[in-house]
């Protein structure tokens, strides 16, 4: 379980970068490392200073899911899915809605979302075939 916990932590960090660095250049940025490196820099220290101790890491989440905006998690899913199709790289969408899931039912654990926010990002997060795994 310890190796389990370092390796999920560090090595899928590195494809979420890879995946982040594709969608940006995907829209155009040629520097996308310089661009992530700021913003990845300041949230997991933010995420691992909160950590410290009992603190939850979940206490720095920001973003659409954070605010229960299903509205702006359904327009990265279609941006998402474009870039996904022109990159021939598929498996970006499913992290997307995979890790955007997970936020989800972390946020509606910790009393960031409500039940009604939680099921409307659900609902825009389920599988084109309309299952959601989680």
């Amino acid at each position: 379980l310890y190796h389990a916990a370092l390796t999920h932590g560090s090595n899928h960090l590195v494809v979420l970068i890879a995946q982040a660095c594709e969608l940006l250049r995907a829209a155009g940025m040629t520097d996308p490392g310089a661009m992530l490196s700021h913003l990845l820099s300041a949230t997991m220290d933010g995420a691992l200073r909160a950590a410290e101790g009992d603190g939850s890491p979940l206490s720095v989440l920001t973003g659409p899911v954070s605010r229960g905006d299903a509205g702006t998690v359904a327009d990265h899913l279609s941006a998402v899915a474009g870039a996904a199709i022109d990159l021939a790289a598929p498996d970006i969408l499913e992290s997307y809605r995979v890790l955007a899931r997970a936020a989800t039912v972390r946020s509606l654990q910790s009393g960031r979302l409500s039940e009604r926010a939680a099921g409307g990002l659900m609902d825009v997060l389920a599988d084109s075939d309309g299952r959601n795994p989680t």
